[in-house]
């Protein structure tokens, strides 16, 4: 029987592809079938799965009763769901389970994505920090006289955020287990706000302004980490999209076109990339790989640790508008028809997609090659694809048909 069921690649011609489609909805696998906003109950009976398709691996039915949910984020070992109510859904990553709804005081004004701590999950508003245990209780509220502005990274009792004073933009230091002070520290960037999130890495803080202007700095003491002219990288626009660090560097999303890969002990440019576009998007970084939006051109891959000082992408999907998931062979990504097209890593070139196209929000994770979205009907959803023949289980979506693949440039 999984003979039957396995798919030909994309070229293969497209009666065989019609074929295997109408036979998987002969058979009743997809859940999905029909109207998109009216679909049939799902068969929960497990089911032999097709190749290069996807599946459920766990689903949570909200039907818009907290408010229609809007953004999604990956975070530890949870997946919270905002609506715009400010409402937010707590889930186990692994399991699905639906840990607390939790009603965040300020939400509806600005909720800016989770920080998961050791002990706590704080929520940033844009005058508090909301704070729930992490099975989920109510753990108090920590007011505060500055408007928060980024979104925020912490690890202990701390967070880190841009945020909005009298006279700048600043980088505050928060110990979310004390009412008072309510900040330990400040980092000033005179005239300028703080959009973009700061990155933290062991004792580094990398922080950035409106101004162009990156610095990377001691926790503790605040003091300059980079040997370099004022201690700080400049570049030749506002920066807003968030900051990402790892081992391999320092990635700065910049409006002056540019994507920076800086030596993250240094502050020197490792590599860099001339996009030509404004550059508003926070890069994914994954083990092996950048990816970064580019208006105008798509979404564009490039190898951490392979090619010129003035990189090319390796590929360029065109009409990909957002990096979603990374497995060892597929990259994966939101069409700009809102599909899930999956392509081949290595050259970008479109292997199979979804049929289904009301996605609201994805959540991104480069450690893995789950997808987590949220669909129209406020349905919250982890999706594995299938890459290899024998699996059992319940089939999200099946294979396209060719005319409904379009290949990466």
């Amino acid at each position: 029987m999984i003979q039957q069921l396995q798919i030909q690649p994309v070229y293969a011609p497209l009666s065989r592809l019609k074929a295997v489609a109408f036979s998987v909805a002969a058979l009743g696998f997809s859940i999905f079938a029909g109207c998109a906003k009216n679909p049939p109950p799902p068969d929960m009976t497990p089911q032999p799965l097709p190749l290069n398709s996807f599946a459920r691996q766990w689903a949570v039915e909200t039907h818009q009763k907290y408010g229609k949910l809007d953004q999604i984020f990956v975070r530890g070992d949870f997946v919270f769901a905002y609506s715009k109510t400010g409402n937010a859904c707590m889930i186990g990553r692994t399991d699905g389970k639906l840990i607390t709804v939790s009603d965040i005081r300020h939400g509806r004004e600005q909720l800016r994505a989770p920080v998961v701590l050791r002990d706590r999950v704080v929520y940033p508003t844009n005058s508090s920090f909301e704070m729930y245990e992490l099975t989920g209780g109510f753990i108090g509220s920590k007011d505060i006289s500055y408007s928060v502005r980024s979104n925020a990274v912490g690890a202990g009792n701390f967070v880190y955020v841009g945020a909005d004073f009298q006279n700048g933009g600043r980088v505050v230091k928060v110990d979310v287990t004390r009412k008072f002070p309510d900040h330990v520290w400040e980092l000033m960037f005179p005239r300028v706000s703080v959009s973009a999130a700061p990155a933290l890495m062991g004792d580094a803080l990398y922080a950035a302004g409106e101004n162009g202007k990156v610095t990377a700095i001691d926790i503790d003491t605040r003091e300059p980490l980079w040997p370099i002219p004022g201690g700080m990288f400049s570049t030749y626009g506002a920066i807003g999209a968030d900051l990402v660090a790892d081992e391999s560097g320092l990635y700065i999303a910049c409006e002056d076109g540019t994507l920076t890969c800086l030596n993250r002990a240094t502050g020197r440019t490792k590599w860099k990339f001339i996009a030509g576009s404004p550059l508003h998007d926070t890069p994914a970084v994954t083990r092996d790989m950048v990816f970064q939006f580019v208006p105008g051109s798509g979404l564009c891959a490039f190898g951490k640790n392979e090619g010129e000082f003035t990189r090319k992408p390796r590929w360029v999907a065109a009409d990909v508008t957002e990096f979603v998931a990374e497995d060892e062979h597929y990259v994966y990504g939101r069409r700009n028809d809102n599909a899930i097209l999956a392509m081949d890593k290595t050259s970008g070139r479109a292997a199979f997609t979804s049929k289904r196209r009301d996605f609201v929000a994805f959540g991104h994770d480069p450690t893995g090659g789950i997808i987590y979205t949220i669909t129209t009907g406020g349905r919250i959803m982890a999706i594995k694809p299938v890459l290899t023949p024998g699996g059992v289980g319940e089939i999200v979506f099946v294979p396209a048909a060719p005319e409904a693949l379009t290949s990466a440039q």
